[in-house]
């Protein structure tokens, strides 16, 4: 009796399993790269007053900061807010890039995607700015995203750094070549003021 007690209750509970499996579905590479967060690295070299027909000095600069990411599966748009320093090395101030369809990432559901502003910025001006109290980049960046999975296809990590980049630098009115390279770190790494500044509402 007891035997044929535990064989009903292993079937019941396999039968269980076999039901409620099927429902659990895998996150799919977008929807891995939602409320992600990227430590960042920039720096830009270029020339001052470009624009003013009065070149007076060299720019080389370098920042550091965070970006955000959120996908929303429904107009199938990622967001990227990046988040930039104040001088007081507390606060952020954070600045939004327009939605970017996944018309406009190509290869949006691989592992391997490729973020092309600067095909699209001329149209839609698709930017990305690191704008604190002190400094204000505004940079047109082809990023090459990797993204890792581990043994059970769950996202473990995310990357990218840039094979092309103009950037600008509004304060000095300088035009140049930029570089940017990010990772995703854990939330609770993230300064509190990149957070509370940084996360839309």
């Amino acid at each position: 009796m007891k035997t044929t007690r535990i064989s009903s209750m292993l079937l019941a509970m396999a039968v269980f399993v076999f039901m409620v499996t099927p429902c659990v579905s895998a996150q799919t590479i977008p929807e891995m790269l939602n409320s992600q967060w990227f430590q960042v690295n920039g720096s830009m070299k270029g020339y001052y007053d470009y624009w003013s027909d009065n070149i007076t000095g060299k720019l080389n600069e370098k920042w550091k900061g965070y970006i955000y990411t959120t996908f929303d599966s429904a107009s199938s748009t990622f967001t990227m807010t990046a988040c930039a320093p104040n001088s007081d090395g507390t606060t952020y101030r954070a600045t939004t890039a327009e939605p970017i369809s996944t018309d406009f990432v190509y290869g949006f559901a691989n592992q391997t995607q490729i973020w092309d502003f600067l095909v699209i910025s001329n149209n839609i001006h698709r930017t990305l700015q690191f704008a604190s109290d002190t400094r204000e980049f505004t940079i047109f960046p082809f990023l090459v995203l990797k993204v890792k999975l581990d043994r059970t296809n769950a996202f473990k990590s995310a990357s990218f750094t840039t094979e092309g980049c103009l950037g600008y630098d509004n304060q000095h009115l300088a035009v140049g070549s930029c570089t940017l390279k990010g990772k995703t770190v854990p939330m609770e790494k993230v300064p509190a003021g990149a957070r509370f500044a940084c996360i839309p509402p």
